[in-house]
């Protein structure tokens, strides 16, 4: 609050207004109470886990069986009302302010947090005890208890014993009969001949025999419970024991186990026990499933396998994978899909996760056909490979898509980088008269040896391909490195574009290809003549725009509403060094880009700019959203 005092006149031009803001304690602001964060908490030993968000999924298996939740609060709060489902469940005047009390810091356990679903925590702080005083807004999260079907904490690559029973188990459970019967032996002058032997195994009789026998360790079987004679201290030189049962869950298990039982299942895989080594092939989804990795799990194909097959079998089938680490898939013999190939009407959503240092003749990293789709959120497609291209000249021209390749199917990329992958044709990207769509995402040092080194965008014979770029960041790719390709097939450093292109508050801008400038084969930036249609939805940067690529507004047919240089005096988008944050890689904008404020707003009928960049921080930060991935914060 100020206070106006009063004003003066000089030489009848000059008003002086003085204002006092030093205030007297007793009429200044009073500061509200607030809860400043919520803790998940082990009431077992009273140690904060973690800071709780809003929409937060807490997996069950891998917490503690005790779970509470603290609020910590500032300083004007003297009492906390904490509510479960709007009901309150404790009144708390002291800290620390529990969800269901607490006894001097020793935090009860909330039974309302063993159970699967959603689940709404608040806290209202008030500034006196007992809910007294000024209430200050009240602090709601949702929270989703999750208990998956299948937790898998065994590292090992073993398949279920028995697909739709409803159990993951990779071998029979013991039972008593599983085990060494041996009676009583005769005569009693000869202690070294039994008379007889058993040895029945799983399935399968064995008959009767005399046998000398060898020393046995009855420790182990007195362990689990059997009766044994004291007689029996040998047994057979052939002798097989029985499988015993492995405790936990392996991933193969529980995904063979989701595919044979009915309904959509889920799976948490425990990245504690990293890496899952596959050992026996690839991992074929053949039925709706979720897999969600705590702590991202390495799911390692050893160079030896693809990671996931995933096949809807011609129905719409989804299928969800969110926090995993996917890494060295192969696909041997010119197959697709190095890491991951979607077939056959399959709805595959990847979240928080990487695909990683995987090599097919399509698709280094992920291959879609038939129908596939694709969902990539908030992940990362790195350091995969399409093909041979370091033998390119031999063949293999068509070795496409280093990160993704998409043979009309649909793919979104979403919050996103896909960057250091090699392929002779769309290092990056290739989508083959499909549909792409690029927001909010970063497509950088990617190489193609021929074209399209960050992204490659053709038809395939009728199918139409159609490619849709929004606030999102390409750069800093190249194109054409192999002098092996002919010479107009060494461009589109960061796109390649003979289908259908639009783009709006994007950088496309320092990628590279092999030409100098004035040659007329020179199209760094993009490839998309005239011929072809690239159309600009506004708020763009183009480094290089040329006869080689031609951009031009989607409602003027010009070049108006955007940025764009030359092939002499190339725009600098005002980028800098590659960052990265978690798994992705990101370019932040200096303090001097042209980016900044100038990208499209949020009530923009078409590519409308998002609340939040890559990274997930607000948009916008300042008087606009700023073009690219990337907002300045």
């Amino acid at each position: 609050m100020k206070f106006f005092l009063g004003k003066s006149r000089l030489q009848d031009s000059l008003t002086v207004a003085v204002f006092i803001s030093a205030l007297l304690p007793s009429v200044g602001a009073i500061a509200a109470p607030q809860v400043t964060r919520l803790w998940l908490v082990d009431a077992a030993t009273d140690v904060r886990i973690q800071e709780l968000e809003d929409f937060q999924s807490l997996p069950l298996p891998v917490l503690s069986n005790a779970l509470s939740i603290e609020a910590e609060v500032n300083g004007e709060t003297e009492s906390v009302a904490m509510r479960i489902n709007g009901v309150e469940s404790s009144l708390e005047n002291l800290a620390p302010y529990s969800l269901v009390g607490d006894a001097s810091g020793d935090f009860n356990a909330a039974p309302q947090l063993q159970t699967p679903g959603w689940i709404k925590i608040s806290a209202e702080p008030f500034s006196e005890n007992n809910s007294g005083g000024m209430a200050g807004v009240e602090h709601e999260i949702n929270l989703y208890l999750f208990q998956p079907n299948f937790f898998v904490n065994n590292p090992l690559d073993k398949h279920d014993y028995d697909p739709g029973d409803g159990v993951c188990s990779i071998t029979k459970p013991l039972t008593l009969t599983d085990f060494v019967t041996v009676p009583v032996p005769i005569p009693a002058m000869d202690p070294k001949i039994f008379s007889e032997f058993q040895v029945p195994l799983p399935g399968k009789t064995t008959p009767p025999r005399k046998t000398e026998l060898q020393n046995i360790d009855l420790g182990r079987f007195n362990d689990l419970g059997l009766q044994i004679p004291p007689q029996a201290s040998r047994i057979p030189d052939d002798f097989k024991a029985p499988p015993i049962y492995t405790k936990g869950c392996t991933l193969r298990a529980a995904i063979e186990e989701a595919n044979a039982y009915p309904g959509t299942q889920s799976i948490l895989v425990d990245g504690r026990k990293s890496p899952f080594k596959l050992t026996e092939g690839q991992l074929d989804i053949t039925t709706p499933m979720t897999i969600k990795g705590y702590e991202m799990p390495v799911i390692d194909a050893r160079k030896a396998s693809r990671v996931f097959y995933v096949d809807g079998g011609g129905a719409s089938m989804i299928v969800n994978l969110s926090g995993l680490d996917m890494a060295r898939g192969e696909a041997f013999s010119g197959a697709r899909g190095g890491a991951i190939q979607v077939n056959n009407n399959a709805y595959l959503q990847i979240t928080d996760s990487i695909v990683r240092e995987s090599r097919a003749n399509f698709g280094g990293g992920i291959y879609l056909q038939n129908g596939g789709d694709l969902r990539l959120i908030r992940s990362a497609v790195r350091d995969n490979v399409a093909g041979h291209p370091e033998s390119f000249g031999g063949g293999g021209v068509t070795q496409r898509g280093g990160g993704i390749y998409n043979l009309e199917g649909t793919v979104y990329i979403i919050d996103s980088s896909v960057f250091d992958n090699l392929a002779v044709r769309g290092g990056g990207l290739s989508n083959k008269g499909g549909l792409m769509r690029i927001e909010n995402s970063t497509i950088a040092d990617n190489e193609a040896v021929s074209i399209g080194g960050g992204i490659e965008n053709q038809n395939n014979g009728d199918a139409n391909a159609n490619l849709h770029i929004a606030f999102s960041t390409i750069t800093r790719n190249t194109a054409g490195t192999s002098g092996s390709a002919p010479v107009e097939q060494r461009k589109g450093g960061g796109l390649y574009n003979t289908g259908r292109a639009y783009m709006a508050s994007s950088i496309l801008a320092e990628n590279t290809d092999p030409w100098y400038s004035g040659y007329q084969h020179h199209a760094p930036d993009c490839f998309s003549p005239d011929m072809y249609q690239f159309k600009s939805y506004r708020n763009n940067i183009v480094g290089v725009l040329n006869e080689q690529c031609s951009l031009t507004d989607y409602s003027w047919g010009n070049t108006a509403w955007f940025d764009f240089g030359s092939a002499d005096s190339p725009l600098d988008p005002g980028l800098g060094s590659r960052s990265m944050w978690d798994h992705l890689a990101y370019f932040s904008l200096l303090a001097s880009s042209i980016a900044i404020d100038n990208g499209a707003p949020a009530t923009a009928s078409l590519y409308p700019c998002e609340d939040h960049d890559m990274r997930g921080r607000p948009r916008p930060v300042g008087a606009g959203c700023d073009i690219g991935a990337m907002e300045r914060q």
